[in-house]
């Protein structure tokens, strides 16, 4: 329970942190640049439904009694909606893990090729240092991806390896000995608000003579 709180919570001030960052870049940006714009407010708003979905909207530092609809629907018994369907969890973060995991690797290999707009390029990816945070979530993601869809691991299939007679040995290359959503919800976290600060740190350093 101690560890599920650090890292919750963890996630939630970093998902905060980032709102707050890119609020600011948006106050900044050239309002000529209407797509861009647009961009950047859907992105904000992603991240305020994100964070108020982990923190179920408030409920988990208040403390209330969730409604009588909550009560119902959401198998957790709290106010968020992702706990209410697969449709709403599984969807978001397969959409969210795309974004972090493929979207900066996929666009600085397009650029090798066909030379994207230097705005839309900053756009998705203000530094390639976050390149990295892509990498070490694919990392993670994944061998236990390729183990599930290909029922490999013993459990899956009730069938069991005949080289390898051990789901042990599954469990280790897919990093299923820890608990690998709360991981990836964390490096989700990090993205935004590594994202959120490369992009602010590039107005500050062009205050005179915004890039975007």
């Amino acid at each position: 329970m101690g560890r599920k709180w650090f890292f919750e919570n963890l996630q939630s001030i970093l998902l905060l942190v980032a709102i707050i960052f890119l609020i600011k870049f948006k106050k900044n940006l050239n309002k000529k640049k209407k797509l861009i714009n647009i961009f950047i407010i859907f992105h904000i708003i992603g991240l305020i439904y994100y964070f108020g979905e982990e923190i179920s909207w408030g409920q988990h530092f208040f403390n209330w009694t969730s409604p009588d609809f909550f009560k119902v629907y959401n198998n957790q018994n709290e106010t968020n909606i992702h706990n209410i369907s697969n449709i709403f969890d599984q969807l978001p973060r397969t959409l969210i893990l795309l974004w972090c995991g493929l979207s900066i690797p996929i666009i600085l290999l397009f650029n090798n090729f066909l030379k994207i707009d230097k705005n839309i390029l900053e756009l998705i990816c203000p530094n390639k240092n976050l390149l990295y945070v892509s990498f070490i979530l694919l990392i993670f993601v994944l061998p236990d991806f390729f183990i599930d869809k290909l029922d490999l691991h013993p459990g899956a299939s009730g069938i069991i390896n005949p080289f390898i007679n051990s789901a042990y040995f599954y469990d280790i290359i897919s990093l299923n000995f820890i608990r690998l959503s709360e991981l990836h919800e964390l490096i989700f976290s990090f993205y935004f608000f590594y994202y959120s600060f490369l992009s602010l740190r590039n107005l500050d350093k062009n205050n005179d003579k915004l890039k975007y």
